[in-house]
């Protein structure tokens, strides 16, 4: 995680990154532009939901994408990164794309959606227009539908 940070703070212009945790404490000095959330205490998801199965790799910390634009009440936009992403060039770009009209820009998955006959994104690098989902209210529709009904793939 530190190296996928690390990376970002060299190749774009990002004021600040957080690291979503669920430990108490997280045991390494990080760098000003870093800054730890623990999410330990929330409550977005319920342990015993039809989606939160540590062993289907649907933990909480997976699950709470779905709750970024409460989470960041006073962010417009937000980027993510998986934990395994290394940048190696400007990515400030990125942050430039029009998203006035969608509440996500991510990767669609090809084979799985041809597979499975329904889209599905890779969540690896995604940035989401957390200022829509919180106008039109599609982050508390995906919470209850995440808490309510199971779905095979998390993205």
């Amino acid at each position: 995680m530190i190296h996928a940070a690390k990376s970002l703070l060299i190749y774009s212009n990002v004021d600040k990154i957080y690291f979503i945790i669920e430990d108490d404490e997280f045991p390494y000095e990080l760098p000003p532009e870093i800054e730890c959330l623990n999410l330990s205490n929330q409550t977005y998801f319920r342990p015993d939901g039809p989606n939160y199965n540590e062993n289907l790799n649907l933990t909480y910390m997976v699950l709470i994408r779905a709750a970024l634009a409460k989470i960041f009440p006073d962010l417009d936009r937000i980027l993510t990164l998986d934990v395994d992403t290394l940048v190696r060039d400007n990515i400030s770009h990125l942050w430039d794309m029009d998203l006035d009209d969608y509440y996500l820009a991510a990767t669609r998955e090809e084979d799985l959606s041809k597979e499975e006959h329904r889209d599905y994104i890779n969540m690896g690098v995604a940035m989401f227009n957390l200022k829509k989902m919180r106008e039109d209210h599609i982050d508390d529709k995906i919470i209850a539908a995440l808490n309510r009904y199971f779905y095979r793939y998390n993205e």
